[in-house]
């Protein structure tokens, strides 16, 4: 995939990709197929990387969380639905950071509320596991300017 300049887009090896092979149905591998344990629930299905998806806001969010934020930064829910294109869609970028299917790959951690709450996070324990996150990336960021 290109862009509008000729050039790879950054999401280029993102996609997902489908197995070669189809695990078999039966056998010693078949009742691994879809649970690691008897009784646990069965395991999704993979899900495309929200950055493979055509154009839309929630790539948007996502690329410029990724690109425009760096580590031990943060910004708010509003400054994020700005840089993405829409000042006025603070609530959505909330959306898109609920649904974020890699919290740590894709940091929704560094997304604060304007007041300068934290706010909540859907990755690990919650709000605790935000301020931990935000407070190591600060701590890591002040290691290496010295």
């Amino acid at each position: 995939m290109q862009n509008k300049d000729g050039r790879a887009s950054p999401a280029e090896g993102l996609r997902f990709r489908q197995p070669r092979a189809a695990l078999p149905e039966h056998g010693p591998v078949g009742p691994l197929r879809n649970r690691a344990a008897p009784g646990a629930p069965a395991l999704p299905a993979p899900q495309p990387s929200p950055l493979s998806l055509p154009d839309s806001f929630r790539r948007r969010v996502l690329y410029k969380l990724m690109t425009a934020v760096k580590a031990g930064d943060t910004v708010s829910y509003g400054q994020l639905a700005a840089l993405a294109g829409n000042s006025r869609a603070a609530r959505a970028v909330g959306g898109v950071m609920r649904h974020n299917p890699v919290p740590i790959l894709i940091p929704c951690h560094r997304v604060i509320c304007s007041s300068g709450k934290t706010g909540h996070y859907t990755g690990g324990a919650g709000a605790s596991a935000k301020e931990w996150l935000l407070a190591h990336e600060r701590r890591l960021k002040g290691e290496g300017a010295r």
